[in-house]
């Protein structure tokens, strides 16, 4: 099969190995302003804010470094399995024509390596089903450098970011997450907008009822 010399050398294959040290670092958004279960998980059960973006404008941004790729646009993740499976068997179909079209003195592990790249960056199109409530849409940069690295601590201890330089044009909207009283939230929201040189940017209230998030 064409697959073989990818299972050479086990866990331990080096074109494994490229999809577990790829560096990839994914940028994640929610289509939805204003979702009971986002403001539970992400909003500090409801004093947080939700930072809405252009999309358009989100194209243009960038890692300061040169090294790191990213996927060009902006998508939404898919959820279905059936369309799921039909990406993978696309690919797969790809990858063997590709495969049976080689020279003979071609550098299999090197494209074995890109085919890995190329599963990886798929990959992370895909969420489980269960998750469809956040419809989810993400960028993704690969290749960045390790130096880049910075590290938060999270539930399950560290979490590796690496920052990224958001023009303000990009920011539009900011939603007040609920709150007991959300003209007091509202109006430090502005003042931190004007102070940071914010402009044009809609606060906007979460609908919401405040009970027990």
């Amino acid at each position: 099969m064409a697959f073989e010399g990818a299972r050479e050398g086990g866990p331990n294959n080096p074109i494994l190995g490229v999809a577990r040290n790829s560096a990839l670092y994914v940028f994640c958004l929610c289509a939805e302003k204003d979702l009971l279960s986002q403001w539970r998980a992400y909003g500090k059960s409801g004093p947080g804010v939700g930072v809405g973006f252009d999309r358009l404008k989100l194209h243009s941004l960038k890692l300061d470094d040169c090294c790191a790729v990213r996927l060009p646009t902006v998508f939404p993740v898919i959820y279905s399995e059936n369309e799921q499976s039909a990406i993978i068997d696309s690919v797969i179909e790809i990858v063997k024509d590709i495969f049976h079209r080689l020279a003979p003195d071609a550098d299999r592990q090197e494209f074995w390596q890109c085919v890995a790249s190329v599963l990886t960056w798929t990959s992370f199109h895909f969420k489980n089903a269960a998750f469809f409530e956040e419809q989810e849409w993400r960028t993704l940069w690969m290749s960045v450098p390790e130096t880049r690295a910075r590290f938060r601590a999270g539930s399950n201890g560290l979490i590796p970011y690496t920052p990224i330089a958001f023009p303000r044009p990009t920011v539009t909207r900011i939603v007040q997450g609920p709150m007991v009283d959300p003209a007091i939230g509202e109006g430090a929201l502005q003042w931190f907008l004007d102070a940071e040189g914010y402009t044009n940017v809609l606060i906007d209230r979460s609908q919401i009822p405040l009970r027990a998030l």
